[in-house]
C-alpha cells in the first residue's frame, strides 16, 4: 500500500507545480530568457499583460502594479491550497480507510511543511527551485544593468544612478566625522575623617608679619593640614586632613576632535567641582592641539620640552610647543615656575613665614620660594653625512622684580635671566661610537660671567672587553637653566657624582668601563673614575660581577662588587662588599636576599655600616579560576654603628564575579631603633568595582589608616587614625 500512497503524492505534487505553456505576447519570442518564467505567470493568473496583446517586460512597474501582482499571487496560493485539500479528500474516499489515513497524514505533513510561516515566506524550497530563482535573480539583473546604469538623470528630483549612490556611501563610510567627542564624566562621593592623635599641628605652620617685617602680636594660623600615605616618605601621597563630611565631587574629561581637508585639531578640558564654592566648576588642564602635514602644535598647561638635560630635559612648562615637521625644527614659549632665594610669602596683603622647625620650635626665614619665569628655546637637526648635529638655544627671563628679605633687603629676581646656547653631536666610525656635547651660559647679571660646559663620550669593542669612556668638564661659571634635573641636583638620590653627575661648579671628571662576557654564565666589569670638585680629587674603583645560575635553580642569578671610593687628600679610604641574589619565577614571584658591607662610612675612619635585606613579592597569582592573591615581605636592617631596623609586609585578595570585580589590601610596616623614626603603621582597605555596561563603572572603597608614633613626632603627625569612604559613577564616551 505504501507505494501506491507515494506514487499519489508524486502526482498530487505534479498537479500543483505544472502548468500549460502558451505565446500569449507578441514581444515575448520563444527564444527570450524569460519565456519560461512569463508563461507561468500569465498561466496562474498572476500577469496579464496589455490589450494591444504585449508583455512590455522593459517597462517599470509602479507600485500599484506590483500590489495587484503580490494580491494575486496570494490568491492562487490559498485557491490552488484549497483545491488540493479538496482532491485529497476525494482521493482518500476511493481509498480504504487504512490507505486514505497513510495518504491523507502524508500529504498534510507535506502542506505543513511548506505552509509559510506567519510573518514570512517559508524558506523549505527543493533545490531546483532555489536554482530557479537564483537563476531568475542573476538574469534580470543582467538584463537591467545598463537601463540602471543610464538613470542618472532626475527621477522625483532625485539622481538614481546606482553606481554612482554606492560609491557615495562608500566614500562616506570611509570618512571620519568632521566633529567628534570622546571623555570620562565622573561623580564620587568622599567621607574622610581624621581622628585620635594630633594632626600635622607643625606642618606649614605660619605667622603673620607686618609690612615692615617684624613680628605682630603672635598669631599663628595654620595651612591645610595633610598626613603622608607611607609617613617616612616626604614624596608619598597627602592625606588632607580636613575631616569632611560627605562631599559630592564631580569630574569632568572631554575631548572634541576635529578632522577637515588635511587638518587636524583637538581640544582636551579636564575639570572638577570646587569643593568649597557650590556649583563651580574648576578647570585643572586645558590642552589645545593642532596638526598637519607642515606642523603640529601642543598648548597645555603641564607640556613637556625635551631640549637638552643642562637647559629643559623632560621638564614641564605652561605654555605652547610646535613641532615643524618639514623642517626639523621644535619650538615652545610659555611659563615655568623656578626656586628664588630670598623670597616669601603673602596672605592678605602682609609677608609672611612659613618655614617652621618643629624640633628647636622657632620659625624660619624663608630660603626659597617659586615664582614663575617667562621660558622659550628653539632646537634644531642636522643630518650631515654620518654626524647627527643639534643645535639649540634656550632662555629664561623674570616677569616681575621682587623686594623681600629681613628688615628691607633687596633682591632683584629680574638677576636671573639666563641664556644657553648648546651643540651636540653623535657619530659612528666603524666600531666606534662617539657623542659630544658642548653648552654656553650667558647670564644677564652684571656681576656674573659666562661659562661652559663640555662631555665627551666613546664607545667601542676591544679585542678582549668592550669600552665605554666619558669625559665631563663644568667650569666655575657655567649654571644650568634646569633646576630640577638628577644631573645638576646633587640632592637628588639618584645622582651619581662619578658618572654623568654634575652638581658643582669647578667640576671635571672622567671615567671608563670594561665589560666581558667571561663565560656563557658569567660577566665581569671594571669601572674606574676620577674627579675633581673645587679643586679636591675623589677616585672610585670599581670590580662587578653578575652569573645566573641555572644549573641550582631555574631563575636564580648571583651578583657581586666590590668598590674603593678614595679622597686623595683626606688619606682615608671607603671601601664596599656587595652580594645580591635574586629568585624569579613565571610572571608571579620575585625574590631578592642582599648583604652590603661599608668600612669607614663616609671616609671616617673606624665607621661601619652593615646592611642585611630580604624580600619576596607575589604579584596577583591565580590561585583558582576567579581569584587571585598578592603579598609581599620586605626586612631591611642597618647595624654595626647605626641601629635601624625596618619590616614592611602586604597582603591582598582579588575576586572577579561575573562584571563585579572585589579587592581586599592590607599593609604594614614598622621602625624601630636609636637612628630610626620610630612607629607602627598599618592600612585596610576594601574595592569594589562593578561594570554596569560597557563604559560605565560603578565604584565603591573603605579605607582605613593608622599611625601609631612611639618616638615623638614622624612627620609632624602623632597617633592618628584616617577613615576614608568613596563612592562613585564614571561614564566614559
Amino acid at each position: 500500500m505504501k507505494k501506491y500512497s507515494f506514487l499519489l503524492v508524486f502526482l498530487l505534487t505534479i498537479f500543483v507545480t505544472t502548468t500549460a505553456f502558451a505565446n500569449p505576447f507578441t514581444d515575448v519570442p520563444a527564444n527570450h530568457w524569460a519565456y519560461r518564467a512569463v508563461n507561468k505567470l500569465v498561466a496562474s493568473g498572476i500577469a496579464e499583460g496589455y490589450p494591444d496583446g504585449s508583455f512590455k517586460g522593459k517597462n517599470n512597474l509602479t507600485r500599484y502594479e506590483i500590489a495587484i501582482i503580490v494580491s494575486r499571487i496570494l490568491d492562487k496560493i490559498e485557491l490552488e491550497r484549497n483545491m488540493l485539500a479538496e482532491e485529497i479528500d476525494d482521493a482518500a474516499n476511493n481509498l480504504s480507510k487504512a490507505q486514505a489515513e497513510d495518504v491523507t497524514a502524508i500529504v498534510k505533513a507535506i502542506l505543513a511543511k511548506n505552509q509559510p510561516p506567519a510573518g514570512g515566506i517559508s524558506k523549505n524550497l527543493s533545490d531546483q527551485q532555489v536554482e530557479e530563482v537564483v537563476n531568475l535573480i542573476e538574469a534580470l539583473t543582467f538584463e537591467f544593468k545598463a537601463e540602471l546604469k543610464i538613470l542618472g538623470q532626475k527621477i522625483d528630483g532625485i539622481y538614481a544612478d546606482v553606481d554612482a549612490v554606492e560609491a557615495r556611501v562608500a566614500a562616506l563610510e570611509k570618512v571620519s566625522p568632521v566633529v567628534s567627542f570622546s571623555g570620562k564624566y565622573s561623580v564620587d562621593l568622599v567621607d574622610q575623617y581624621i581622628e585620635d592623635g594630633v594632626i600635622a599641628t607643625d606642618v606649614d605652620k605660619y605667622i603673620d608679619k607686618d609690612k615692615d617685617g617684624r613680628y605682630d602680636s603672635g598669631e599663628e594660623d595654620y595651612k591645610d593640614p595633610y598626613v603622608y600615605l607611607d609617613p617616612w616618605d616626604d614624596d608619598s601621597e597627602k592625606i588632607a586632613a580636613d575631616q569632611s563630611d560627605g562631599k559630592v565631587e564631580q569630574t569632568l574629561d572631554l575631548q572634541a576632535k576635529i578632522v577637515k581637508e588635511g587638518f587636524s585639531a583637538a581640544v582636551k578640558m579636564d575639570v572638577h567641582e570646587d569643593s568649597d564654592v557650590k556649583d563651580v566648576l574648576v578647570l585643572d588642564q586645558a590642552e589645545l592641539i593642532l596638526e598637519n602635514e607642515t606642523l603640529k602644535a601642543v598648548y597645555k598647561e603641564k607640556n613637556v620640552v625635551d631640549i637638552a638635560d643642562y637647559a629643559y630635559s623632560q621638564a614641564e612648562i605652561n605654555g605652547l610647543v610646535v613641532d615643524w615637521k618639514k623642517f626639523g625644527l621644535e619650538t615652545f614659549f610659555g611659563t615655568a615656575g623656578y626656586d628664588v632665594p630670598g623670597t616669601i610669602d603673602y596672605k592678605d596683603g602682609f609677608p609672611t613665614y612659613d618655614k617652621y622647625d618643629s624640633t628647636t620650635n622657632l620659625y624660619q626665614d624663608p630660603v626659597e620660594d617659586k615664582d614663575d619665569f617667562y621660558v622659550m628655546g628653539a632646537r634644531k637637526r642636522f643630518e650631515l653625512d654620518r654626524l647627527n648635529l643639534g643645535v639649540n638655544v634656550t632662555s629664561r627671563r623674570a616677569r616681575n622684580e621682587f623686594f623681600t628679605g629681613e628688615c628691607g633687603t633687596v633682591v632683584k629676581v629680574e638677576d636671573m635671566n639666563h641664556n644657553i646656547l648648546g651643540i651636540d653631536t653623535d657619530a659612528q666610525f666603524g666600531e666606534i661610537d662617539l657623542n659630544f656635547d658642548f653648552a654656553h651660559s650667558i647670564p644677564e647679571q652684571e656681576a656674573a660671567d659666562n661659562g661652559s660646559l663640555i662631555r665627551l663620550g666613546v664607545s667601542t669593542g676591544l679585542p678582549f672587553a668592550d669600552l665605554k669612556f666619558n669625559y665631563k668638564n663644568r667650569d666655575e661659571n657655567f649654571t644650568p637653566i634646569s633646576q630640577d634635573n638628577v644631573v645638576f641636583d646633587s640632592g637628588n638620590g639618584d645622582y651619581d657624582r662619578f658618572t654623568t653627575g654634575l652638581g658643582q661648579a669647578d667640576m671635571t671628571g672622567w671615567n671608563f668601563k670594561l665589560t666581558e662576557q667571561i663565560t656563557d654564565l658569567l660577566e665581569a666589569s671594571l669601572f674606574y673614575a676620577s674627579i675633581e670638585e673645587v679643586g679636591d680629587e675623589t677616585t672610585k674603583m670599581a670590580l662587578a660581577g653578575e652569573m645566573p645560575l641555572p644549573v641550582l635553580i631555574e631563575g636564580l642569578t648571583l651578583s657581586g662588587e666590590y668598590t674603593v671610593e678614595d679622597p686623595v687628600e683626606a688619606g682615608v679610604e671607603e671601601t664596599t662588599l656587595e652580594f645580591d641574589v635574586k629568585y624569579t619565577a613565571n610572571d608571579y614571584l620575585t625574590a631578592e636576599l642582599g648583604y652590603e658591607n661599608v668600612a669607614d662610612d663616609a671616609y671616617v675612619s673606624g665607621q661601619d655600616v652593615v646592611t642585611v635585606k630580604y624580600g619576596i613579592k607575589v604579584i596577583d597569582y591565580p590561585v583558582f579560576k576567579d581569584l587571585v592573591v598578592r603579598a609581599g615581605l620586605n626586612f631591611k636592617d642597618i647595624g654595626e654603628d647605626k641601629d635601624e631596623e625596618t619590616m614592611e609586609y602586604n597582603l591582598g585578595l582579588g575576586y572577579t564575579l561575573g562584571a563585579v570585580k572585589l579587592s581586599y589590601d592590607y599593609r604594614n610596616k614598622e621602625a624601630e631603633g636609636k637612628t630610626a623614626e620610630v612607629g607602627k603603621y598599618n592600612s585596610n582597605q576594601v574595592g569594589l568595582v562593578y561594570t554596569v555596561a560597557d563604559g560605565i563603572d560603578f565604584k565603591a572603597d573603605y579605607q582605613l589608616l593608622a599611625l601609631k608614633d612611639t618616638d615623638g613626632d614622624l612627620n609632624g603627625a602623632d597617633d592618628y587614625q584616617v577613615r576614608t569612604a568613596k563612592a562613585g559613577v564614571s561614564i566614559s564616551f
